[in-house]
């Protein structure tokens, strides 16, 4: 590491760099999300059972019965998975942001940390369906260092390349990345990034990949949505598909209506995080519309008497909520 690790500690299940041709993934969570990460890893491991993995885990913490699963996750795949604890008091100092963690900020610094050539950046809301070998097979121009796909909605590219002043004329989405970590280092990505975040980010609406977007722009190569894939809508599908990246606020770990939820579930039921309930949001009148979701949850699972229970209690909230207003 370098001397301006923000690394405190790491932790390591079973070393795989005694192979040839070792490919690295890094995710960068907090403790909150290691249940979809652990699917997110056994989906991966599921699919790529011919490739030598190295996982590198940046976090703030881990309960040791999750550190317990990564460590037999590891053992029975033959991978490898590294944790790195990072220095939480760091991102104190970076703006605040209304209901999401400091954990989006890890993204910017942790891939300084690496002493890698080439990583794969997922987010943790993904799945992997095929392998992952097509990556690692991506060749850059000069200026390019960061494979990327295209966010895909127009109306909202056009707005953030007229907000952020970009010269590419397109906006990815951040969730999937495939980088040259020695480019990344030597363009100082992580410092121009966090010279934006503490200068000014008040105008910036999507966090990090914002402003990875502004640092970014014009040296990233655009690849097919096959290795980032969310479908438009919920009767929308992809053939060989790589990466499913479930975005927005809708997750398939929670009680809701999400598309090709039954792909997440089959991987959940095969992890070692199958015993964990799905989350219910807190019956509070703000909430009622996440309580309107998981009366449609059950109508879906054809639950009808649950169905019918939650979509009376989101009409109660409803009233309350507007009672409030």
């Amino acid at each position: 590491m370098n001397h301006n690790s923000l690394v405190k500690k790491t932790i390591e299940f079973n070393d795989n760099l005694k192979h040839d041709n070792v490919k690295h993934i890094c995710f960068g969570v907090n403790c909150k999300f290691c249940r979809p990460l652990g699917v997110a890893i056994t989906s991966i491991f599921e699919n790529n059972r011919d490739l030598h993995l190295q996982l590198h885990i940046f976090t703030d913490y881990f309960e040791n019965i999750d550190l317990n699963k990564f460590e037999k996750l590891s053992e029975k795949y033959k991978q490898s998975i590294k944790i790195y604890y990072l220095d939480s008091i760091f991102f104190e100092k970076f703006p605040p942001n209304s209901g999401v963690s400091e954990s989006v900020y890890f993204r910017l610094c942790m891939i300084d940390e690496l002493d890698v050539d080439r990583c794969l950046y997922l987010d943790a809301d993904i799945i992997c369906l095929n392998s992952l070998n097509e990556f690692y097979e991506i060749n850059f121009t000069k200026e390019e260092f960061v494979a990327v796909v295209d966010d895909r909605h127009p109306s909202e590219s056009k707005r953030r390349n007229k907000l952020y002043n970009l010269k590419d004329g397109k906006y990815f989405n951040a969730g999937v990345m495939f980088i040259d970590v020695n480019t990344w280092k030597k363009e100082n990505v992580k410092e121009r990034c966090l010279k934006i975040l503490i200068k000014d980010a008040s105008y910036i609406d999507d966090w990090d990949q914002g402003i990875l977007n502004i640092v970014l722009d014009g040296r990233t190569k655009y690849i097919k949505e096959k290795f980032n894939f969310w479908p438009k809508n919920i009767l929308y599908t992809l053939r060989n598909v790589v990466i499913r990246h479930y975005i927005g606020k809708k997750k398939p770990w929670k009680l809701c209506k999400v598309a090709s939820r039954d792909v997440w579930e089959k991987y959940s039921q095969n992890s070692l995080w199958a015993d964990i309930p799905m989350e219910e949001p807190i019956a509070i009148p703000q909430n009622y519309r996440l309580i309107k979701e998981v009366s449609k949850y059950y109508f879906c699972k054809n639950n009808i008497s649950n169905g019918i229970k939650y979509y009376l209690k989101y009409l109660k909230l409803k009233a309350a909520f507007k009672v409030r207003k």
